[in-house]
C-alpha cells in the first residue's frame, strides 16, 4: 500500500516561525493530529501543514479528515524523508484516515483497514486503519480512528443510536480486535476520539478500557486532567462548543516500561504563530496534534535492504514448482551471520514460513495449486534476531496451467426449504471463483414452479436478482444457477427450492364421513371418521380434535364443547354413554392458528342406544350467543335463541357505532335460530378487518356482543 512518488505542486512563497524539533534520534516519536478537512484553506493549508511537520520532526504521525487525498500525498511527497499512506476502505471520500511516517526510520510491514463492513457504518463512520511498522528492530502496531462526534454527555446503554453509546461501542470493539489479534504486540490505539477521557465512569465511554488498567494506559491522561490551555481542542466550536480534550493515545502494557508522561504533550503550534489561535484554526485545523516519545533499546544494526529478483511481481507463471530467487542481503554488525525466511501463502493474513538458512533461493518440492494467486516475502534476520524485509513488500505470482471452470456457486436466498411472503423475492447466491486470471463470470438463474414445464431464465453480470414477475401464491418453486467464464466453461448450481405463502390461510372446509348424520341405535363404543382438511398455504401442519355436546342449542358456544386430545389423524374412537343424545363435529387447526369446524360448523347428531326425545323442545329463555368461529375470516355464525315469536332485527356495526350491515329485519317463530355473516356491508362490498359489534333486538329482549375479522 506503499504509494508510488507524486509530483507536487509547486508551494507559494511562505515563512513559517520556527517550531522546536519533538522528534529525536533516541526515541520513536508518535503523534495524532486531525487535521480538519485538509485542506482547509487551500494552497494556505498545504504551505502551514508542510513546516509543521517538517519542525517536529515525528516519526509517524496518525492523521485525521483528510478531504483530498491527492493533495495530502503530493504534499507529504514534497517532504523530504516522508511518506504517506491513506485509507481505502472509506464508506464516503471524505474525512478520511491517513499515515505520515519517516521512510528513513520506519518500515512498513502490512497496512489495512478494519471494521469496514457496513454492519460496522454507523459504529465507526470511518473504518479504523493499522499500520504494522518496524522501528529500531522492535514491532509496533498503531490503530488510527476518527469517532463519531457530539453528544449530550449522557451514555445511554437503552439507545443504539445515542452517540455516547457508539463512542463506546467503538472503544470495546477496538479492545476485543487488540485483545484477540495482538494480545502480545506493543500497539498505540491512537486518533480524534471525539470524547474525554475523565468523565466519570457512568457516562465515561472509555469505562471497559480505563478499568483494563493493567494492559492499557491512556499517555495523555495528564494533559486530560491539567490546564485546559494545553488541551488539543482548546476553542468553542458551533458543533462542540466547549473545549476538550478529544485526541488520544492508547497503549498496552507492551509499551508501559518505554513511557513516560512527561514524554507526552499537545503540540501547542498555535504560540508559534503572530495571529496565535485565530491563524492556525483558519488556516490549519481547529485540533493541535498530540504526541508522545517512546524509548527503545541500544541499537543493533539490522540487515540491509534487499530486492526480490524472481518470479517478477505479478507474474503469471505456468509451473507449480516455482524457483523463488532474492538478492543477498549484508550486516554491518561485526560477525553477524545472516539467514533468511521466506513467508509465503495464498494471502498475506494467511502465510507459512520457511527457514532456507544462507541460500538466496528456495525451489519449490511439493508442488503449489494450480489458478492460484500468491503472496510472498523473505526476511533477512542477523544474530541478534534484527530483521530486514525485502525492498517492496509482498510481491505476488499466479498459477495457472490450465483454463478451469468456474467454481460451483452456492444458493443462498431464498433459504432452501423456506416459506417467502413476497411474491417477488430476491435470489442471491455465492459468488463463483474462476481461478483462471483475467476471467469475468456471467450468471443465468433458471427458475420453475414444481409441477410445470414453464421456466424463467434471467441472465445476470451479478450475483443477485429481483424477479420482474409476481410468483404464484402457495406453490413451491426450484431454482438453480449456472456460473458461465469466457471461454464458455461452465458449472450448475444444485437445485433450491422455497414455498410461496403471501399471507396465512385458514384451511378448506372439511366434512364428517361417519358416523352418518341422525345416526341412531349406535353403541357406546363409536368410530369417528373426517375428511383430511386441506390447507392452501405450504408447510402446514393441522391437528384435530372432536367436539359434542349433549343438547343442540349448547353446540355454538364452544365452552361448553367435551373435546378431544389434539390428534394428527383423520379418526378417533370414543366411548360414549348409553341412551344420550350427541350433536359432534370435528375441529381443525393449523399452524397459524385458524380453526375450521366441519360441516360449516354444522353439527350432526346421533344416538347412543334407544333414546326417546321430543324434537319439538323450545328454548325457554332469549339468547345470543358468540359467533363462531372467532376471530373469522371470511364467514361467521351467529346463534340467538327466542321462546316466543318476535319481531328479530340483528345488526352490525363498527366500533365507531356506524351501521354497516343489517342481516334481520322480520317476524321469526320460536325456536333455535343461526344466520351467517360474510364479512360484507349492505351494498355488498367487503369490509376492513378489525373489531365489529352485533346486536339482536326481539321484543324486549336486547343483546351485544363483539367479534374480530382477519384478513
Amino acid at each position: 500500500m506503499i504509494r508510488k512518488a507524486l509530483i507536487l505542486p509547486v508551494l507559494l512563497n511562505f515563512c513559517f516561525p520556527d517550531i522546536p524539533s519533538f522528534g529525536s534520534d533516541t526515541t520513536f516519536d508518535v503523534a495524532t493530529w486531525n487535521i480538519e478537512w485538509f485542506p482547509k484553506n487551500g494552497q494556505q493549508t498545504v504551505n502551514y501543514v508542510t513546516d509543521i511537520i517538517e519542525s517536529l520532526e515525528f516519526d509517524i504521525i496518525a492523521v485525521q479528515e483528510v478531504d483530498e487525498k491527492e493533495t495530502f500525498n503530493n504534499m507529504i511527497d514534497g517532504i523530504p524523508n516522508y511518506s504517506s499512506l491513506t485509507e481505502n476502505s472509506m464508506w464516503n471520500n471524505s474525512h478520511g484516515l491517513a499515515y505520515v511516517y519517516r521512510n528513513d526510520r520506519v518500515t512498513i510491514n502490512d497496512v489495512y483497514d478494519i471494521y469496514y463492513e457496513d454492519i460496522y457504518h454507523q459504529i465507526f463512520l470511518r473504518s479504523p486503519m493499522v499500520l504494522d511498522v518496524y522501528f529500531e528492530n522492535k514491532n509496533y502496531i498503531l490503530i488510527n480512528n476518527h469517532l463519531k462526534c457530539c453528544g449530550d454527555g449522557i451514555l445511554d446503554m437503552s439507545n443504539e443510536n445515542d452517540y455516547e453509546y457508539l463512542r463506546w461501542m467503538a472503544m470495546n470493539y477496538l479492545k476485543d480486535y487488540v485483545d484477540s489479534y495482538f494480545p502480545e504486540s506493543r500497539v498505540v490505539i491512537l486518533g480524534d476520539f471525539n470524547d474525554d477521557i475523565t468523565e466519570p465512569s457512568l457516562n465515561n465511554v472509555f469505562n471497559t478500557i480505563l478499568n483494563d488498567n493493567d494492559n492499557y494506559l491512556f499517555a495523555d491522561m495528564e494533559i486530560s486532567l491539567g490546564d485546559p490551555n494545553n488541551w488539543s481542542f482548546p476553542a468553542p466550536h458551533p458543533i462542540v462548543p466547549w473545549p476538550s480534550q478529544l485526541d488520544h493515545l492508547l497503549l498496552t502494557n507492551e509499551l508501559f516500561e518505554d513511557f513516560t508522561f512527561s514524554n507526552a504533550q499537545t503540540i501547542i503550534v498555535d504560540d508559534y504563530l503572530e495571529n496565535g489561535w485565530s491563524e492556525y484554526d483558519q488556516n490549519v485545523s481547529d485540533h493541535r496534534p498530540v504526541a508522545m516519545r517512546l524509548f527503545f533499546p541500544a541499537y543493533n544494526d539490522p540487515p540491509t535492504s534487499f530486492a526480490l529478483l524472481s518470479p517478477a511481481d505479478g507474474l503469471e507463471i505456468t509451473t507449480d514448482l516455482p524457483l523463488l530467487s532474492w538478492q543477498a542481503s549484508s550486516d554491518a554488525d561485526l560477525d553477524d551471520e545472516l539467514t533468511y525466511v521466506v513467508q509465503i501463502g495464498t494471502s498475506i493474513s494467511d502465510q507459512i514460513s520457511i527457514p532456507v538458512d544462507t541460500e538466496t533461493f528456495f525451489q519449490f518440492s511439493d508442488r503449489l495449486l494450480d489458478n492460484t494467486p500468491y503472496y510472498w516475502t523473505v526476511f533477512a534476520q542477523d544474530n541478534n534476531n534484527a530483521q530486514t524485509s525485502n525492498i517492496g513488500g509482498y510481491h505476488s505470482f499466479i498459477i495457472n496451467t490450465a483454463n478451469d471452470a468456474p467454481s460451483i456457486v452456492s444458493t443462498v436466498a431464498p433459504i432452501e426449504n423456506s416459506i417467502q411472503m413476497d411474491l417477488t423475492p430476491d435470489f442471491y447466491w455465492t459468488e463463483s471463483q474462476d481461478p483462471d486470471p483475467n476471467e469475468s463470470i456471467t450468471y443465468t438463474l433458471n427458475l420453475w414452479e414444481l409441477g410445470t414445464e414453464e421456466m424463467q431464465t434471467i441472465e445476470t453480470d451479478s450475483n443477485g436478482v429481483t424477479l420482474g414477475t409476481i410468483l404464484s401464491d402457495n406453490s413451491e418453486y426450484l431454482w438453480r444457477v449456472k456460473a458461465m467464464d469466457l471461454s464458455g466453461a461452465q458449472s450448475l448450481s444444485e437445485i433450491s427450492n422455497f414455498f410461496t405463502d403471501a399471507y396465512p390461510e385458514p384451511p378448506d372446509v372439511f366434512s364428517t364421513l361417519s358416523p352418518a348424520h341422525e345416526a341412531e341405535g349406535m353403541g357406546i363404543e363409536v368410530d369417528f371418521i373426517w375428511e383430511e382438511a386441506i390447507d392452501p398455504d405450504p408447510l402446514e401442519t393441522i391437528y384435530y380434535r372432536l367436539a359434542y355436546v349433549t343438547r343442540s342449542e349448547d353446540w355454538y358456544d364452544t365452552s361448553l364443547h367435551v373435546v378431544s386430545d389434539p390428534i394428527f389423524d383423520t379418526n378417533i374412537t370414543l366411548t360414549l354413554e348409553d341412551n344420550n343424545q350427541y350433536f359432534w363435529g370435528v375441529i381443525a387447526k393449523d399452524s397459524d392458528g385458524f380453526i375450521v369446524t366441519s360441516n360449516g360448523n354444522e353439527p350432526n347428531s346421533l344416538v347412543i342406544g334407544t333414546l326417546s326425545f321430543d324434537e319439538d323442545l323450545f328454548p325457554e329463555v332469549f339468547a345470543l350467543y358468540q359467533n363462531y368461529p372467532n376471530p373469522f375470516n371470511p364467514t361467521t355464525q351467529i346463534n340467538y335463541d327466542l321462546p316466543g315469536e318476535a319481531l328479530v332485527n340483528i345488526k352490525i356495526y363498527d366500533v365507531m357505532g356506524r351501521s354497516i350491515r343489517t342481516l334481520m329485519n322480520t317476524n321469526q317463530t320460536t325456536g333455535y335460530h343461526s344466520i351467517r355473516w360474510d364479512a360484507k356491508n349492505d351494498i355488498g362490498e367487503g369490509v376492513a378487518a378489525g373489531m365489529y359489534i352485533y346486536t339482536i333486538q326481539a321484543g324486549k329482549f336486547r343483546s351485544t356482543r363483539k367479534m374480530v375479522l382477519l384478513k
